[in-house]
């Protein structure tokens, strides 16, 4: 996604200066990929109908209103995930306790990101 960012569409929502949630889109295969995530006032409006997608609530208490959105669409079904982090020698899952929530303001992530971009392409 980095490396196309013209079939990349993020929105965001903000209270007080912060990001509370976010919409992710990206439309570069046959199904738009979609990650919606956080608190949203109204995440159904934010989200893709254009193209046929698969749409990854991070969220549970978004489920509800993106369903009924797209209560019209006759093959919208809910399927449930487990996530899984692993490391990038092995590619082997690694323990939750490694795992950690990338930060824009810790110098290490965004040097990890900036490095893993960089290897894409």
């Amino acid at each position: 996604m980095v490396c196309e960012l013209d079939r990349t569409g993020v929105w965001f929502e903000a209270l007080e200066g912060e990001i509370v949630g976010y919409v992710l889109a990206y439309s570069g295969s046959a199904r738009a990929a979609v990650h919606v995530q956080g608190r949203l006032e109204e995440p159904a409006v934010l989200v893709p109908r254009n193209m046929e997608s698969i749409i990854a609530v991070h969220s549970e208490g978004l489920l509800a209103p993106i369903l009924t959105a797209l209560k019209e669409s006759e093959s919208a079904r809910v399927e449930r995930y487990l996530d899984m982090v692993v490391d990038e020698r092995p590619l082997k899952p690694v323990g939750v306790e490694r795992a950690v929530r990338l930060d824009v303001r810790d110098e290490r992530h965004v040097k990890s990101f900036l490095k893993l971009a960089g290897l894409g392409g």
